[in-house]
């Protein structure tokens, strides 16, 4: 097989990460993308858990990069909605299950 891949890290390190699911997975992979800097857009249907997993990034990531010793601080976000977490995302991680309903 041959092609190239035709982005660059410039081309996408503005654009945000969704992350599906904001379980013990989910948050933790939020977490990781948060370090590389930029946005991470995490979506869960319960509001506690999203906002559970938006809490964890936030008090967990300034240790990370100072353990990694690289690495940017970035931001994640709670999405209402997939179509949200979607919008503009160059990557989306599913660490959950979709419902019927959610198939895209």
């Amino acid at each position: 097989m041959t092609g190239s891949y035709p982005y660059a890290f410039d081309d996408v390190k503005n654009r945000p990460v969704a992350v599906i699911g904001a379980g013990t997975l989910g948050r933790r992979i939020a977490l990781m993308f948060a370090g590389r800097g930029g946005t991470v857009r995490i979506h869960a249907r319960r509001a506690e858990q999203l906002a559970s997993a938006t809490q964890y990034v936030a008090e967990n990531l300034p240790k990370l990069l100072v353990d990694r010793g690289f690495g940017e601080p970035g931001t994640a976000t709670a999405a209402d909605s997939l179509e949200a977490a979607l919008d503009d995302a160059w990557l989306a991680s599913l660490s959950r299950f979709l419902c019927k309903s959610e198939v895209i």
